[in-house]
């Protein structure tokens, strides 16, 4: 109850910065659920999808560096425009929202995204863990040679 409260208090602070010309392009929660829920970690957040499913896993940085924004990524090539290397390694969300699918993120960097669940698993595959991910070289693998 204090959730849904503190969401509806939140979405009306927006739309009164929305109507001042403060706000932008924000989207109005009113009708969000609490059923889908996402955690932050040090290095990668979860998002909650179904109850008794594990949690997708998807690390900052990897996120970051996918954004589909105009600044980040060019839809005619279907480039990205900015490298990974572009990017500060210890970028973190200062805040986000997850609302109807859809995870809008304030980035320590002062940039701000909206990435879609269906986007995310579709980039990700839904088998695939990011913040579990590591690269492989001849030490890592040398003893799975046979």
């Amino acid at each position: 109850r204090n959730l849904l409260a503190l969401l509806c208090t939140f979405s009306n602070v927006l739309t009164f910065l929305h109507g001042q010309g403060i706000a932008g392009n924000l989207t109005n929660f009113d009708h969000c659920s609490t059923k889908q829920k996402v955690e932050l970690f040090t290095d990668h957040l979860e998002i909650q999808i179904e109850d008794g499913q594990r949690p997708l896993k998807v690390n900052f940085l990897w996120l970051r560096d996918h954004s589909r924004s105009d600044d980040t990524y060019n839809k005619r090539s279907h480039q990205r425009v900015k490298s990974i290397l572009d990017i500060s390694e210890n970028v973190k969300p200062l805040t986000y929202t997850y609302c109807d699918s859809h995870l809008h993120i304030h980035w320590s960097d002062g940039s701000e995204y909206e990435y879609s669940l269906e986007w995310i698993r579709k980039v990700m595959g839904e088998s695939k863990d990011s913040s579990m991910q590591m690269l492989w070289n001849q030490e890592t693998i040398s003893d799975k040679i046979v």
